[in-house]
């Protein structure tokens, strides 16, 4: 088993995440149908933030720093099987974001994994399968099992707290604990988001490249200067698009804006792997702001 996970994990890690994203989509369609593209992406987003914590867990708690892991790129078939768990308890499925009542509410779902929840039930068996393979996929690669079973721990929680709950909203008829002000609309809010998050957590899981790249600026004015090149990108944006902007929606827009920026010398010092995600994070965040929801 050991043998094929390290033929897959050869697997260049741009092929795995295309791989990826064509495995979102296809569930995404199945669930949602045709929503629109900003809804789609939003939806996109979130399960690429999910993968990218595992990544960054994998590597920094099981310290497996020189490999890709492409074979986390294959978890994209567990996200079907709340699906097939509808469909075989003759269900329809209703599944969305948790909106979080009180702290007791959130460690009870995280505790009992779903199986209970009013409408997110059938995700229970996907949480359980994705718990034990994240376990075993740790196993076998270290034969570590207390840190193994550490990262399995908090890749899978520590994605369902940050990401599976609806802990803040940008108008009130979201249900959410925190009402934010926004020039954004809701999902177009959401999907922004979660691109930050995507490239946090791609510059975490990346970080030996993203060092190299930052210790490559012989003149460090350079780089303060690229950042405050991304400052004047993102309100640009804004401005561009006609959003009448808050201080938080330059705040969760900086990131991407950052990203463009970085992009041609991410290119000229050879760190593809992040100038790919980045530039895969750029796309989005042009294309919700180029094509804003409806609602």
């Amino acid at each position: 088993m050991k043998g094929i996970i390290e033929k897959v994990n050869k697997m260049p890690l741009i092929a795995a995440f295309m791989i990826y994203q064509a495995l979102i989509v296809g569930r995404i369609f199945i669930e949602m149908g045709v929503k629109g593209i900003t809804v789609v992406l939003m939806q996109l987003f979130w399960f690429d933030c999910v993968l990218m914590f595992f990544v960054f867990c994998y590597k920094c708690i099981l310290r497996l720093k020189n490999i890709d892991l492409s074979v986390l790129f294959f978890g994209g078939f567990l996200t079907y099987i709340p699906m097939i768990y509808s469909v075989l308890m003759h269900h329809k499925w209703n599944l969305n974001f948790i909106n979080p009542a009180s702290f007791r509410e959130v460690v009870f779902d995280v505790l009992t994994l779903l199986a209970v929840h009013e409408y997110n039930w059938p995700m229970f068996p996907e949480l359980v399968l994705l718990l034990a393979s994240s376990f075993a996929l740790g196993w076998i690669l270290t034969r570590k099992g207390f840190r193994a079973a550490a990262t399995a721990l908090v890749a899978t929680t520590g994605s369902f707290l940050m990401l599976g709950f609806a802990w803040f909203s940008v108008t009130p008829k979201h249900p959410a604990l925190f009402v934010l002000r926004s020039g954004l609309k809701d999902h177009q809010n959401y999907a922004l988001y979660y691109i930050s998050f995507f490239i946090i957590f791609s510059c975490i899981a990346f970080k030996e490249q993203l060092s190299d790249f930052i210790k490559g600026f012989k003149r460090k004015w350079l780089f303060a200067l690229l950042l405050l090149l991304g400052v004047l990108i993102d309100f640009a944006a804004f401005g561009c698009f006609g959003v009448d902007f808050t201080a938080y929606d330059l705040v969760v827009n900086f990131l991407p804006a950052l990203a463009l920026v970085l992009m041609p010398s991410l290119i000229k010092s050879k760190s593809y792997k992040l100038s790919f995600l980045f530039g895969w994070s750029v796309m989005g965040a042009l294309t919700i702001l180029f094509f804003p929801p409806r609602f």
